[in-house]
C-alpha cells in the first residue's frame, strides 16, 4: 500500500466522518457545518501546540525576555504561523528621572 501512516489528526477526522455517516438526522448542510467547525478546532489546536513548543512549554500569560517590555493592545489577526498583536511599550516608572 502507498498510504502514509495514520496520524492522530487523520484518526480524529475518520472518527468525525464515521459519526456523520451514522447520523440519520443531520442534513448535508449541517454535516458540512460540523466539518467546518472540526477544521477550525483542529487549526486552533495546532496553533496552540506550536505556540507552546516555541515558548518551551510555558503556561499562557507568562512572558519572559524582550516580549515582557510590551503590553498587548489588541489581536490584529491569527494565522497558521501565529498571532499578530498590536502592542505598546510598557513604561517602567521605577526609572523615571525627575527634574
Amino acid at each position: 500500500m502507498t498510504s502514509s501512516p495514520l496520524t492522530p489528526r487523520s484518526l480524529r477526522r475518520r472518527g468525525l466522518e464515521h459519526a456523520l455517516e451514522q447520523s440519520q438526522s443531520l442534513t448535508p448542510i449541517q454535516k458540512d457545518e460540523k466539518r467546518l467547525f472540526w477544521a477550525r478546532s483542529e487549526s486552533d489546536h495546532l496553533r496552540q501546540t506550536r505556540s507552546m513548543k516555541n515558548r518551551g512549554m510555558q503556561p499562557p500569560g507568562s512572558i519572559d525576555g524582550p516580549a515582557a517590555r510590551y503590553e498587548v493592545v489588541k489581536v490584529l489577526g491569527k494565522g497558521s504561523f501565529g498571532v499578530v498583536r498590536l502592542v505598546r511599550e510598557k513604561v517602567d516608572r521605577r526609572f523615571v528621572l525627575l527634574p
